[in-house]
């Protein structure tokens, strides 16, 4: 036998290697024995090297995210804010959080890119509160909300007289956050000439108003967020390459809640301890209804998730909270929403006789509640449509003077609707 003619001891084994090194000397049954020898050997070893590196990368993000729900303890304790994002073991959540306290050391602009619905300038400001203290500044400018004719002037300022009605020198947004962080939301809106000028002030630290010559220097730590996937923008046309590359230093993605469907029964408790009071001072809910949230679809995301906790928490007179009375709850809302439907098409169809007397069986049935002002204004406006906006008759059949019916019509125009 090859085995006696070559004696090979297994104890010299000391790599995988050498098992291929002395192959010729063995035969198959010997190759194997020495092969499984190796691995009895190592594997203990091999074990040990790999529960290291996982407790050493655990380890590591515990820390991270220990930082930054220490960081948060002030600002849970003021009921002020809710943080969704400081709770969940989720991997999602946790690469998020190691992110996010990188960001807090760097000086770096952080661009948090995310779906609707996913509180991009809590982020933010939880960030500048991490890194500054409460008299700091903390803007936040959303640019979906701004025209291209306004942004310049909204972002760095203005001379007086360079925008209609500026009758003194205006602070943009720079200059409103100095010495704290500015927060600009949905910049894919931004114009491609306030582009321009965004990129130059990056990178020079230096900006003007609008309608001076006059440089000022930028003191504050930019924050951005985005809605939608600025690398396709740039493809399309639609933004600034250069400023995409000088941006894109720390792109940080926001989980959505479906990424961490996991942690949603932790996000519920945590939620209702924030809302708990002296009124109600006992909020949770128990484990088969966490499971049944958990596993329902929230295209609405975290804002979503917590809008209908805080619905529930609301609705319900016991605690706790459990799949059977939610159930009744939605089932109760749904009938609810529907009859009112019905009545409220009634309503604003009918006659002025046929509004009153469903009015009158809507308040009585309590399915159509509404504030006392839109039933006075929706009548009034009735009434003038049916005299042809004859405000002379339309008062005396409302029982009031000519210029009483004309101050109610001036509030409702006030109030940002027209009356006519």
């Amino acid at each position: 036998a090859r085995d006696s003619d070559a004696p090979f001891q297994l104890s010299r084994l000391s790599s995988i290697q050498d098992i291929f090194w002395f192959s010729d000397d063995l035969s198959n049954e010997a190759a194997g024995r020495a092969f499984s020898f190796f691995l009895e050997k190592n594997l203990e070893q091999l074990r040990l090297k790999r529960a290291n590196c996982i407790l050493k990368h655990e380890n590591r993000s515990f820390l991270q995210s220990n930082r930054i729900k220490n960081n948060a303890i002030n600002l849970q304790g003021s009921k002020d804010e809710f943080y969704s994002f400081l709770y969940g073991q989720s991997e999602a959540i946790l690469n998020f959080q190691i992110k996010l306290a990188e960001a807090i050391k760097t000086n770096d602009i952080p661009v948090f890119l995310a779906e609707e619905g996913l509180e991009q300038a809590k982020i933010s400001y939880f960030l500048h509160s991490a890194i500054h203290t409460s008299n700091d500044s903390f803007v936040s400018v959303d640019f979906r909300k701004l025209p291209a004719h306004i942004q310049e002037a909204r972002l760095f300022g203005y001379k007086s007289g360079t925008i209609p009605g500026a009758l003194r020198n205006g602070k943009g947004a720079i200059e409103q956050a100095t010495g704290g962080v500015l927060h600009l939301a949905n910049i894919e809106n931004l114009s491609w000439e306030i582009q321009s000028k965004l990129l130059k002030a990056l990178q020079e630290g230096y900006y003007a108003r609008l309608g001076e010559r006059k440089r000022i220097k930028i003191d504050c730590r930019f924050v951005l967020s985005n809605s939608d996937n600025l690398e396709k923008k740039v493809e399309q046309g639609k933004f600034r390459q250069d400023l995409f590359f000088r941006l894109n230093a720390m792109p940080i993605s926001i989980p959505t809640i479906k990424e961490r469907k996991a942690d949603i029964p932790v996000i519920i408790d945590e939620y209702c301890n924030w809302l708990s009071s002296e009124s109600k001072p006992d909020i949770f809910f128990e484990a088969d209804a966490k499971l049944y949230l958990a596993s329902r679809e929230w295209p609405g995301n975290i804002k979503q998730l917590l809008n209908t906790i805080k619905e529930y928490c609301n609705l319900s007179t016991r605690f706790p909270i459990t799949l059977r009375s939610m159930k009744m709850l939605e089932n109760s809302l749904n009938q609810h929403e529907k009859k009112s439907r019905n009545l409220q098409g009634l309503y604003r169809q009918g006659t002025i006789n046929g509004q009153l007397q469903i009015f009158s069986e809507m308040t009585e049935k309590g399915a159509f509640s509404p504030p006392l002002k839109e039933v006075e204004k929706e009548y009034i406006l009735n009434i003038l449509k049916r005299y042809d906006q004859n405000f002379s008759q339309s008062a005396r059949v409302l029982g009031i003077s000519r210029k009483t019916l004309y101050d109610k019509v001036k509030k409702f125009n006030q109030a940002g609707k027209r009356a006519i």
